[in-house]
């Protein structure tokens, strides 16, 4: 009988921290909407490639100077295609105009949310973390 009720205990403390506690890993994705994605989907070279466009596609819309570092983690859903919500490391190297390696950048990290289908892909929007 003790047994049972430990696992009872248990049970319920696994039930409650997973209904009640907020996604804390990934804070950006809203549990009913936006589903984390996996490592294997973060680490990917489609993924990596994905984040890349987002940080050039924002240099030649903004005029910046910005440099992809890495993608650190991001969230997707279906919305009439695939949307993905990227939290991305950059080096903003702000008006260097001398070759990136004598240059000093600024290291920050941005979300850009980025529209995936099957004939385009968009940069829905792009920003500094603050």
């Amino acid at each position: 009988m003790a047994i049972e009720s430990q696992y009872f205990l248990f049970s319920l403390i696994l039930l409650s921290l997973f209904f009640f506690v907020p996604n804390i890993a990934y804070p950006e994705c809203d549990a009913t909407q936006w589903i984390p994605l996996k490592s294997y989907e973060i680490n990917s070279d489609d993924m990596v490639e994905l984040a890349n466009y987002t940080v050039t596609e924002y240099n030649i819309e903004k005029k910046t100077n910005l440099v992809f570092k890495q993608l650190l983690y991001g969230c997707k859903r279906a919305d009439s295609g695939l949307e993905l919500s990227l939290v991305e490391e950059a080096t903003d190297y702000g008006n260097c105009t001398t070759a990136v390696g004598n240059c000093y950048g600024v290291d920050g990290n941005y979300t850009a949310v980025v529209k995936v289908l099957d004939w385009y892909t968009k940069l829905e929007s792009f920003a500094k973390i603050e």
